[in-house]
């Protein structure tokens, strides 16, 4: 068992599964795992003539030993401190917000018009003779 120090990280246990009804499973599988695994098995299903499903003629391999396997290599990968799962939600929540956004809400580009910015650089007096249409004198 994991040890909670704090409440807020009841939240960030994830489920495990013991057993399906009255079948004991050797080991505790996590619920991401059961998720990948059935998430390979559809692809499995779907992919038949493709590497490396083409390999074996076994059914078995191919629709339960490969995405078993599978399930189980996401489940040690991590990538930038996450999870697999976690960094496919978050490339999807990146994908579907909007491109735009002031202070966290949407924003409707197409009624806004920009005023023409110009940036200068220098000190305050080159630019207030750029400003007033005179020649700036750079400092020797």
């Amino acid at each position: 068992m994991k040890e909670i120090r704090s409440y807020t990280n009841v939240w960030k246990v994830e489920r495990m599964f013991y057993g399906v009804n009255d079948w004991r499973l050797p080991r505790p599988v996590p619920q991401s795992g059961v998720i990948w695994t059935a998430a390979f098995f559809v692809l499995s299903l779907v992919m038949k003539g493709i590497p490396p499903f083409i390999f074996t003629d076994s059914m078995l391999t191919n629709h339960m030993g490969i995405p078993i396997l599978f399930a189980w290599l996401m489940g040690k990968l991590k990538l930038d401190g996450k999870s697999a799962l976690g960094v496919v939600i978050s490339v999807g929540r990146f994908f579907l917000r909007p491109r735009v956004m002031v202070r966290g809400k949407a924003v409707r580009m197409h009624d806004i018009e920009y005023p023409e910015i110009i940036l200068t650089f220098g000190r305050k007096r080159d630019r207030e003779e750029m400003m007033a249409g005179g020649e700036s004198r750079v400092p020797s």
